[in-house]
């Protein structure tokens, strides 16, 4: 695949809290054509914060493959930070997993509360902070996705809240994500074949809940569960469809300054074309120098 983009948004802030955007540009690419096809892209958007706690955005665009929307709400209270956003897009990171994928529980934390530590740096500290307090691990998954190895269009919608309280938090995320393979070209070499060969559509809906309790002013407990559905469907095929469930229940203490320890106990189960079980115990040392 080949594509060059040109883009230029043009920003007039009406007021504090209202600001409007023209987007326009130039693009190019052969992900529908065995050569290059140039288009036009021209769009709008604006971004409204009725409050400090309080932001809203939307965006339009007119692309080679018809609109390209993007729409953000994210609201925080004293106890609480909410967001849900939806956006329609290609999606290029070939080779790599995407879809119904929040990230990480620090990814899920610093977009939560984008609105309220607006400064990046401040922000991540902030957020660090917040899951040793809470004996929160800031690298697990919240969801899987899939791989794919070729230019797809996605449209996904994203839901995620925290509720904050003295000795505990409650996160919930949500996502669901619609995919279809762009792509004409079947690779060579190590690239041979199409990642949406046997099933044109992939959708997947994915939910996970986790709680965190603080025992002492040293230890805490966490307890994670978090369920997908992928489903596959396309010309001539019967529709394919996995769900995975994921439980995980946590502690861990703090033996010094710079020094934490945890156990963990997990379990998967997963039904699908293939099914299988997996239950595992954890160990884990970290060290801060």
């Amino acid at each position: 695949n080949e594509a060059d983009r040109l883009r230029g948004v043009l920003t007039y802030q009406i007021d504090p809290e209202f600001r409007v955007s023209l987007i326009g540009g130039r693009e190019a690419n052969n992900y529908q054509s065995l050569n290059k096809e140039s288009h036009t892209t021209k769009g709008a958007g604006i971004d409204w914060a009725p409050s400090e706690r309080t932001l809203i955005s939307a965006s339009r665009e007119d692309r080679f493959f018809g609109p390209s929307n993007a729409f953000s709400f994210s609201h925080r209270t004293e106890g609480s930070a909410w967001k849900y956003s939806e956006s329609k897009d290609v999606n290029v990171q070939t080779n790599q997993q995407s879809s119904a994928n929040l990230g990480t529980n620090f990814d899920l934390f610093f977009n939560l509360f984008s609105s309220a530590v607006p400064d990046p740096v401040a922000r991540a500290a902030f957020v660090n902070a917040l899951l040793s307090a809470n004996g929160i691990s800031p690298n697990a998954q919240l969801q899987g996705g899939f791989l794919s190895n070729g230019v797809t269009l996605e449209h996904r919608r994203d839901l995620s809240f925290a509720l904050l309280g003295a000795r505990n938090t409650v996160t919930f995320s949500a996502s669901q994500s619609e995919s279809e393979g762009l792509s004409q070209g079947t690779g060579t070499g190590f690239f041979i074949g199409n990642g949406f060969a046997n099933a044109q559509n992939i959708r997947q809906r994915t939910a996970g809940v986790n709680w965190s309790h603080q025992l002492t002013a040293l230890s805490s407990l966490t307890c994670a569960f978090t369920r997908m559905n992928s489903t596959g469907t396309g010309t001539g095929i019967s529709t394919l469809e996995t769900t995975q469930q994921m439980f995980n229940l946590n502690f861990t203490t703090n033996l010094g300054p710079k020094t934490n320890a945890g156990i963990g106990l997990r379990r998967v189960v997963v039904d699908g074309s293939t099914n299988y079980t997996e239950n595992a115990l954890t160990g884990v040392l970290s060290h801060q120098f």
